[in-house]
């Protein structure tokens, strides 16, 4: 199989080419979340998964 490759060349204008590489003042945005939000740790989700055991299971009794 045969591979065709296009190379593109662009043309610029000076003027084209200054217009490109303006600096744009950009804005940065950042949101802080609320202090008393209350976030999901991995202490939880170790609480979590603890309590889907069985207690005989969690105690280490057979039956």
């Amino acid at each position: 199989m045969q591979q065709v490759v296009n190379q593109a060349q662009v043309l610029l204008t000076p003027a084209e080419l200054n217009n490109l590489t303006m600096e744009v003042k950009e804005t940065i945005f950042c949101q802080v979340p609320p202090a008393n939000k209350a976030r999901f740790t991995g202490q939880e989700l170790w609480r979590i998964q603890h309590l889907k055991k069985p207690v005989v299971i969690r105690r280490g009794l057979t039956l």
